[in-house]
């Protein structure tokens, strides 16, 4: 079964979670509607039965121009069968909400562009899942970037394209591919979209480098093959395309179909966040605060080592859990002494590691509170524990169910 071959990633794209408005419809006329449209539907539909509903219409959905392969903002001014382009004001007329397109991004099986009214009122374009719902909005048949998909700039014949010449135009065959990939102006072949898309990178050309090593890594239209993925994703990142940039780097993060190698991933989100690629930001960011949380973990074993014990929970746990902790770390909870069967700690009693009740916190030690392995006598299934208050060391009490950091003394 074919899958996006983000998911192998965990997670490195969050795809936007677009829900519908809910918003109030009404029956429009054919003479009612803005021009461009023929029809538009009563409910919210999903993509299959979208496309039926504009064939029942005579129609089809709309489509967005120029290039349909990638996750990142649609740029200002591309063209969208009649909705106008992307920042033109709302089609006047036309209700607000999201209405579903007839163009897929090629290389994310499963994801379309769909187009709503943005801030100030404004045509936008977004991902959307095609199992989801949106209002629907026909265009006629023959017009816009259908009609021009369907013609493309010296297009060869159909019967020469199982021979394209070695030295044929790469943008002709590049936007072949592409309309066989999405079924626009030729019936939908996902085999020879990726055949023709190969020959296109074959000679240089980024785009089609770059949704090649899509199309290995998915396995749209040919079997997945992460190696030669990772091959074609490189050279369209040489060429400097960022989202090939962007998803290299994650290849090399986690080891697939390359080595892995967490400094080759940075520098690959490096380059694509330089070029202003928000995920690519955003990875480097996490990174930051991953590298910081590293240093403060670093900082606070050492201290711990300082003072005597052996090593320091990175989490809350609760009793059981603590006493595990250490016994794989070769030690044992602190020990209350004296006088700890009592009602309460008295002053000056010692606690292993720690001091003595009231005594200043050790200096630098991390101040969480610590379970130790004294339990509270008559009161069954609570346990002494230590914390610091007001810079000084207090031994109230805990359930065993409860959590708090833990640290180990020697066995």
């Amino acid at each position: 079964m074919k899958k996006n071959w983000l998911s192998h990633l965990g997670a490195t794209l969050v795809f936007p979670l677009i829900f519908a408005l809910g918003l109030p419809t009404a029956v429009f006329a054919a003479e009612n509607l803005p021009p461009g449209f023929i029809a538009l539907s009563e409910s919210k539909m999903n993509l299959a039965d979208a496309k039926a509903f504009c064939q029942q219409k005579g129609g089809r959905l709309p489509l967005i121009d120029g290039s349909t392969s990638s996750l990142r903002p649609i740029p200002q001014g591309t063209v969208i069968d009649g909705f106008g382009a992307v920042g033109d004001p709302w089609p006047s007329g036309l209700p607000g909400g999201w209405y579903g397109t007839g163009t897929e991004i090629i290389g994310e099986p499963g994801i379309i562009w769909v187009v709503h009214v943005g801030v100030g009122g404004k045509v936008v374009a977004r991902n959307f899942r095609q199992d989801d719902a949106t209002r629907v909005a026909c265009v006629p048949s023959a017009s816009g970037a259908a009609a021009d998909l369907a013609t493309p700039p010296n297009a060869p014949e159909q019967a020469t394209l199982q021979k394209i010449p070695e030295k044929s135009d790469v943008e002709t065959v590049f936007n072949l591919a592409r309309m066989y990939l999405l079924g626009q102006g030729l019936p939908k072949d996902e085999a020879k979209g990726v055949e023709l898309l190969e020959k296109a990178a074959e000679h240089g050309h980024v785009q089609a480098q770059y949704l090649t090593g899509l199309m290995y890594n998915s396995g749209q239209g040919v079997a997945i093959d992460y190696a030669k993925g990772a091959q074609w994703l490189q050279k369209a990142a040489e060429q400097e395309h960022t989202e090939a940039q962007f998803y290299l780097g994650q290849m090399y993060r986690h080891g697939q179909g390359v080595p892995k190698d967490d400094a080759k991933a940075i520098q690959w989100f490096q380059k694509a966040a330089k070029q202003g690629y928000a995920q690519a930001q955003a990875e480097l960011k996490e990174d930051e605060v991953r590298s910081t949380e590293a240093a403060r973990r670093t900082e606070e074993l050492r201290r711990v080592k300082e003072a005597g014990f052996i090593t320091l929970s990175d989490t809350h746990m609760n009793l059981a859990d603590a006493k595990a902790f250490c016994e794989r770390h070769g030690g044992r909870l602190p020990l209350v002494r004296g006088s700890a069967s009592e009602e309460f700690v008295q002053r000056g009693v010692a606690i292993e590691g720690f001091g003595t009740k009231d005594a200043l916190w050790p200096s630098g030690f991390p101040d969480y509170g610590y379970w130790t392995g004294t339990e509270r006598t008559n009161y069954p299934g609570y346990w002494w524990i230590v914390v610091i208050r007001s810079n000084s060391i207090h031994v109230p009490f805990l359930h065993q169910n409860d959590a708090v950091r833990v640290v180990c003394v020697p066995k």
